[in-house]
């Protein structure tokens, strides 16, 4: 729901579900590739 509250805000709902999907997923591959350095 933060993310659809952060970059939702001036958006249209045509463009915010694309982040709300990619900021999630960007934050587990930094996890991943810190992990694994």
């Amino acid at each position: 729901m933060t993310y659809k509250i952060r970059y939702g805000g001036g958006h249209s709902p045509e463009q915010w579900p694309r982040e709300v999907v990619l900021a999630p997923a960007l934050h587990l591959v930094k996890g991943d590739l810190a992990t694994r350095l």
